[in-house]
C-alpha cells in the first residue's frame, strides 16, 4: 500500500534527502555538514524528561523513550508514535564566513519544499505545508498528511525542519494526532544546545 509506513525505508528515504540536499552545485566546500545525533535524557523532574537530541534541548513527557539504532536518533511515545533526527550544522569556515542556514536559499527554510519526500503521501489529499512554531532566531517549516502506520492503523506523518544559523535539523515523525500535536508544542520551547 503506498501509505503504508515502514521504519527501514523512512530511514533510508531520510538518508537520501540529505544526501541530495548536500550534493554542491559546484566544486566550492559545503557550508553544513553531518553531525553525530544522539539521543539523551539530561534531567528529569517527574512528569517531563529534558532531552538533548543532537543540537535540541527539547522538554517531553517522561513516558517518550530513547527508541535509537547504531545508525538513527530516535524517540518513541507509549502509542507508538516515533521521532527520527538527522542534524547538519555550518562548518567552521562557513561560520567564519558569515553563513546562517536561516538564510541559505538552497539549504535553508526557502528550498524545503522543494526537499521533502513526498512519498509516503502519494496520491494523498490531506498534505499540509505551513511554518511551525519555535522561539525567536529559529525557524520551523512542517509537512504532514494522513498515512497508515499498519495496515489499516491511521496516522500522521510529519516531516519538520528546524533552523538556526548553525544547524538544520530534520524530524520525520509518524503516529497519533495528539502525539504528533504534542511534539509540534514541543518545538514552541525548544533550545539549542549551544545556547544552554
Amino acid at each position: 500500500m503506498k501509505n503504508s509506513f515502514s521504519n527501514s525505508a523512512r530511514v533510508a528515504v531520510i538518508m537520501y534527502g540529505l544526501v541530495f540536499v548536500l550534493i554542491p552545485a559546484s566544486a566550492q566546500p559545503l557550508p553544513l555538514a553531518p553531525m553525530q545525533v544522539q539521543a539523551d535524557v539530561l534531567s528529569s523532574t517527574g512528569r517531563l524528561n529534558s532531552w538533548k537530541i543532537g543540537p535540541l534541548v527539547l522538554k517531553l513527557p517522561s513516558s517518550w523513550v530513547d527508541a535509537s539504532t547504531s545508525s538513527t536518533a530516535s524517540i518513541k511515545a507509549p502509542d507508538g508514535t516515533k521521532a527520527v533526527f538527522v542534524a547538519l550544522e555550518a562548518t567552521e569556515s562557513a561560520r567564519a564566513g558569515g553563513y546562517s542556514a536561516l538564510a541559505d536559499p538552497t539549504r535553508g527554510p526557502a528550498a524545503f519544499l522543494r526537499t521533502v519526500q513526498w512519498d509516503d503521501c502519494e496520491g494523498n489529499p490531506a498534505k499540509v505545508a505551513k511554518s511551525a512554531p519555535t522561539p525567536n532566531g529559529s525557524k520551523a517549516m512542517l509537512v504532514e498528511c494522513n498515512v497508515e502506520s499498519r495496515p489499516g492503523l491511521k496516522a500522521i506523518y510529519a516531516q519538520i525542519a528546524i533552523y538556526s544559523p548553525r544547524y538544520a535539523v530534520q524530524i520525520h515523525a509518524i503516529g497519533t494526532r495528539s502525539e504528533i500535536d504534542s511534539l509540534l508544542e514541543v518545538l514552541r520551547s525548544l533550545k539549542w544546545s549551544d545556547e544552554t
